[in-house]
């Protein structure tokens, strides 16, 4: 048991924690704190699941990091980084398959063309969309493309209305 008003450091000598919890749900946080929760399961964040549902609720507003992807002729979003990616394109290319699909995840894809512009875009065999007809994206030069997708399953990305002309990366 550790009981304190204050605490500095790292906590990375602290052994033997096997679980959290809070005795009060305002924690008199100051500046801009976060919470950050990498890759933990529910049991090291000292979540029962036998007695609570699994569900996360956030009152309040949540985020989600935008991950740059790479150029280059084929490329791949790896879902396990984020929800929203982002990508300026030098050329025609491939938006392959996503890696790491989380069924039920959600997020936003922006593309956009670089100077030079003219570039188009292949998809994935896991990418839907409707009408089973891959969207037209406005290729102008620095033209910028979001493509809203939601995972129905790990090898089928529907992907929503095209938003374009929204300005730059």
């Amino acid at each position: 048991v550790v009981t304190a008003t204050s605490f500095s450091g790292s906590g990375a000598n602290l052994t033997g924690i096997s679980s959290v919890s809070f005795a009060t749900t305002s924690f008199g946080l100051s500046g801009t704190p976060n919470l950050n929760v990498g890759v933990a399961t529910v049991t090291q964040l000292g979540i029962n699941t036998t007695t609570i549902p699994t569900k996360l609720y956030v009152q309040g507003n949540a985020a989600s990091n935008i991950v740059t992807l790479t150029d280059g002729a084929t490329i791949t979003p790896d879902f396990t980084l984020g929800n929203n990616f982002q990508v300026t394109i030098a050329a025609s290319r491939t938006i392959a398959n996503p890696t790491g699909v989380t069924t039920g995840q959600s997020g936003v894809i922006f593309i956009q063309e670089d100077g030079t512009g003219g570039y188009t875009v292949g998809w994935g065999t896991s990418w839907d969309f409707a009408s089973s007809t891959a969207p037209t994206l406005i290729t102008t030069a620095s033209a910028l493309n979001a493509l809203p997708y939601f995972a129905r399953s790990t090898t089928s990305i529907v992907v929503g209305s095209v938003i374009s002309g929204i300005g730059t990366l």
